[in-house]
């Protein structure tokens, strides 16, 4: 309508929530049945037909867990991008392929887990593989944009939902 089409948007949400319902359409109680191809048809649980949602990209990735002296290694992530200047865990990039310890944030003993953590993303799911390492106090070169933080403590890190689920299969 031309007039007051916030409300009307407003009260066909409030049919489609109440009375129009995919599963159980309450037709009798509908202001506007005569205007409904669904009940002129007489099967208005067959309306409106929902496309298929498109299968989302899967993207692989590695989260390293470099421990040392009871504290994990967490890195600041880039101010831009998925999950922007929040603390993580160390990674490698995430692609279309498992990636190995190539981005791993220091020379270490690497080793991998056979747990995974898988996460969906609004526009794709992501399967992690974490690799493991503990490291002597003296060592080793870390990248600069990083802090050693208390394992015991690593629920008030504020990690990301993807970082907490890879630190509890780790610890787990």
């Amino acid at each position: 309508p031309d007039a007051r089409a916030g409300d009307f948007a407003q009260a066909m949400m409030d049919l489609g929530s109440g009375i129009c319902t995919s599963r159980a359409p309450k037709c009798l109680l509908c202001p506007i049945r005569a205007f409904c191809e669904g009940f002129k048809q007489g099967a208005p649980e067959r309306l409106p037909v929902k496309a298929k949602k498109a299968a989302k990209p899967q993207r692989y990735g590695t989260i390293f867990w470099l421990e040392r002296d009871g504290q994990v290694l967490l890195v600041r992530r880039p101010d831009k991008g998925l999950l922007g200047g929040m603390r993580a865990f160390p990674t490698g990039p995430w692609g279309d392929v498992a990636p190995g310890f190539e981005d791993a944030p220091a020379q270490a003993d690497w080793r991998t887990l056979d747990v995974t953590v898988a996460h969906g993303f609004t526009h794709f799911d992501l399967q992690l593989t974490l690799a493991v390492a503990t490291v002597e106090a003296h060592q080793p070169r870390v990248p600069t944009a990083s802090e050693w933080w208390p394992i015991d403590d690593l629920d008030t890190a504020g990690l990301p939902t993807v970082f907490a689920k890879a630190g509890k299969g780790i610890r787990n």
